[in-house]
């Protein structure tokens, strides 16, 4: 996840919720540990990955923050 418009974070917080969810159910024996994971990476796709390519758009549109046509701090001449 780009870090464009804060969505990392906030998307990391939802999926270690959703994670925990899916695991504590495994932990109940209501369902496969396996099929568990399975079941929240699909739940995280479908979800993340609009807020992936809207990012990308942004970043294209925008610039993403990255220092473009300026040096870099780490390439300024020395001395």
């Amino acid at each position: 996840m780009l870090p464009t418009l804060g969505l990392g974070a906030n998307l990391a917080l939802r999926d270690a919720a959703h994670l925990l969810d899916q695991l504590s159910a495994a932990a109940r024996g209501e369902v496969g540990l396996v099929p568990a994971i399975g079941a929240y990476e699909l739940a995280m796709r479908d979800y993340v990955y609009p807020f992936m390519r809207m990012t990308m758009d942004h970043d294209r549109q925008f610039g993403g923050g990255a220092l473009k046509g300026r040096e870099q701090p780490h390439d300024a001449p020395a001395g």
